[in-house]
């Protein structure tokens, strides 16, 4: 990490809310009642959750100098809160909000330990108020078809408007075409033109599921 930092480049580390039942750290939280009951996500709306949570991020992360944390599948993915009691009450109520408070976490963690610190996080799922914790959204495991790009373009202009100014995707898709996709003159296509809005997008990446992303891998047509 130093040397990338030596480097000018910023280091990020992909983090769940969820826990492997073999792990000190599930041990822990179920022993606490910290996680959503019958399940190995933390309950993010109690505040000792969240408090436990970024002790675990700070100890494993920040501690040896990691920037930044990327924090996937906070919808929470496969909605363990579903019909559960959490620490504010019916789940139910609060099913948009879980990323809301683990973004809460790391911000009020990182905030405690250093006043001046620049916070940012990505997060794969956002609701109302988010932006002040220094979290961008991205817009999770889109297809790479035109459809998914058309989509992209209103999502973009949509969550803008909601008042929320960072926002991120998958330029070129997450689940590109397995088969040809290096060599394929339309997937070429559909990945110069999702460059070319991904220009104008607050939050520049590429991302993709079992696939070399770098552009250099698609030809110098394409580059």
């Amino acid at each position: 990490i130093n040397g990338l930092h030596e480097l000018g480049v910023n280091f990020m580390v992909s983090v769940w809310s969820r826990f492997d039942e073999k792990t000190k750290f599930y041990q822990e939280m179920k022993t606490k009642g910290l996680l959503v009951p019958n399940s190995t996500w933390f309950d993010p709306w109690n505040p000792a959750a969240r408090e436990q949570f970024f002790s675990y991020a700070k100890e494993n992360h920040f501690d040896i100098f990691a920037d930044y944390l990327w924090l996937d599948a906070t919808e929470p993915e496969d909605y363990p809160h579903k019909d559960q009691q959490i620490y504010l009450g019916d789940g139910n109520a609060y099913w948009n909000t879980y990323s809301l408070q683990v973004s809460k976490a790391v911000y009020d963690g990182l905030g405690d330990i250093d006043k001046k610190r620049r916070i940012f996080s990505l997060t794969r799922s956002s609701f109302a108020g988010q932006q002040r914790y220094g979290a961008t959204l991205w817009s999770g495991d889109i297809l790479a078809t035109w459809d998914s790009l058309r989509r992209q373009i209103a999502m973009s202009i949509n969550y803008a408007l909601s008042g929320m100014p960072t926002w991120s995707m998958d330029t070129g898709g997450f689940r590109r075409p397995y088969d040809n996709q290096y060599d394929s003159p339309d997937y070429a296509l559909l990945l110069t033109r999702w460059f070319q809005f991904s220009v104008f997008t607050p939050i520049f990446r590429t991302h993709g599921l079992e696939t070399d992303t770098e552009l250099w891998n698609y030809g110098n047509e394409t580059m």
